[in-house]
C-alpha cells in the first residue's frame, strides 16, 4: 500500500511539473500567442487580411520599429531606458545624409556612408551612456533632455528635406528596397536578434547586464563595474538606433528632420509586451522581438480597417497603456 501511494505521489509530481513547464513556456511566449490571437481577430475583420501580401507587409512595417525595441530592450534589461532613441536613429541618418547629400556629394563612398549611420548613433548614445552610467544620473532625466536636444538639433540642421535624387540607392536601400519579396530591413532585424541573442546567452558581457539590471549593488560586489557596462549599453543601443534610422529614411525615400518621431513610445511598448521588465534584468530577446511582431500586426491591422489616422494614435496610446499594466502585473 504504502509502495502504492508513492508512485502515486511521483506520478502527481510529475503531472505538476509537467504543468509547471508548460505554463512557463506559455508565460514566455506570451506574447507571441498574442500576435497570432490579434492577426487572426484582425482576419475576420478585414477582408484579404489572411494573404500572404498583408504577412509581408507586417513583416515590413514592424522591422524598423523592432530595431528601436531592441535597442531599448537593451537599456531596459540593465534597469534604464532611454526616451531619446528615436531622436539618435532620425539624427544620426540626418547627420550623414547632410555630408553625402549637401556637403560632400559623391565624395564618400556608400559602404563608408552606410557604416558611418550606426558609428554616429553609437556616438549620440554614448552621450546618454556617459551621464547614466560614469555619472549615476537618473536615466529619465539624462534621456529626456537628450530627447530635445537631438530633436531641436536635427529641426536646426535640417530645413527642407533630403530627397532620394541626392542620395545613392544603396544608401535607402535597407527600408526601401526587397530581398526576394521580404525587404531587407526584415533581415537586419533578425540579424540584430541573432547576435544580442547570442551575446546574452553565451558572453559575459550579456551575463553582466542582467547582473546590473537585477541589482547593481550585488553585481558590484561580484566585482562588476555598473557604470562601465551602462556606458556600453546605451553605445550599443545608439548604434541599433542609426540601423533603424537608415531603414526609416529608405521607407520614407528621403530624409527629414522629424523621422522616426514618436517611435520610441512603441519601442517601449514592444518590449515591455514582449515581457523585457521595467525593473530590469528580466527578459529575452525572442520576447522582444515577438513584441516587434506584435505591433506590426496592430499596424497592418488599422490600415487594413481604414482607421484614421488621429484614431490610430489614439490606439497607440492604448497599446502603450496594456504595455504598462502588463509589466506591472507580470513583475509581480
Amino acid at each position: 500500500m504504502l509502495n502504492q501511494n508513492n508512485k502515486h505521489q511521483l506520478g502527481n509530481r510529475k503531472v505538476d511539473n509537467r504543468g509547471r513547464k508548460i505554463r512557463l513556456i506559455i508565460l514566455e511566449n506570451l506574447v507571441w500567442f498574442i500576435a497570432v490571437i490579434i492577426f487572426i481577430i484582425f482576419g475576420l475583420a478585414a477582408e484579404g487580411f489572411f494573404t500572404l501580401r498583408i504577412l509581408f507587409f507586417i513583416l515590413y512595417i514592424s522591422s524598423p520599429v523592432g530595431l528601436l525595441v531592441l535597442a531599448q530592450a537593451l537599456c531596459l534589461l540593465s534597469g534604464n531606458f532611454d526616451m531619446s532613441l528615436a531622436q539618435i536613429a532620425g539624427l544620426s541618418v540626418l547627420i550623414v545624409g547632410l555630408i553625402m547629400g549637401r556637403g560632400f556629394t559623391g565624395m564618400i563612398l556608400v559602404p563608408i556612408a552606410i557604416a558611418l549611420v550606426p558609428i554616429v548613433g553609437g556616438i549620440l548614445g554614448a552621450v546618454n551612456g556617459y551621464f547614466v552610467g560614469f555619472m549615476q544620473i537618473n536615466s529619465f532625466l539624462v534621456t529626456l533632455s537628450s530627447y530635445l536636444i537631438y530633436q531641436f538639433s536635427a529641426y536646426y540642421l535640417l530645413t527642407q528635406p533630403i530627397t532620394g535624387y541626392y542620395l545613392p540607392a544603396a544608401f535607402l536601400a535597407l527600408g526601401g528596397q526587397r530581398l526576394g519579396p521580404i525587404y531587407i530591413v526584415f533581415y537586419a532585424l533578425l540579424a540584430v536578434s541573432l547576435i544580442l541573442h547570442f551575446m546574452f546567452k553565451f558572453t559575459g558581457f550579456g551575463t553582466k547586464i542582467y547582473a546590473v539590471g537585477s541589482d547593481m549593488e550585488a553585481s558590484r560586489t561580484l566585482g562588476v563595474n555598473n557604470q562601465t557596462i551602462i556606458f556600453w549599453v546605451y553605445v550599443l543601443a545608439g548604434m541599433i538606433a542609426g540601423l533603424a534610422g537608415l531603414a526609416y529614411a529608405g521607407f520614407a525615400g528621403a530624409i527629414t528632420n522629424s523621422l522616426a518621431n514618436g517611435e520610441v513610445f512603441w519601442s517601449f511598448a514592444g518590449a515591455i509586451m514582449g515581457g523585457i521588465s521595467m525593473r530590469g534584468g528580466r527578459g529575452k530577446i525572442l520576447g522582444a522581438l515577438g513584441g516587434a511582431f506584435l505591433l506590426g500586426v496592430i499596424g497592418a491591422g488599422v490600415v487594413a480597417l481604414d482607421v484614421t489616422p488621429t484614431l490610430r494614435d489614439v490606439i497607440k496610446g492604448f497599446v502603450v497603456l496594456a504595455s504598462v499594466i502588463i509589466s506591472k502585473y507580470r513583475d509581480y
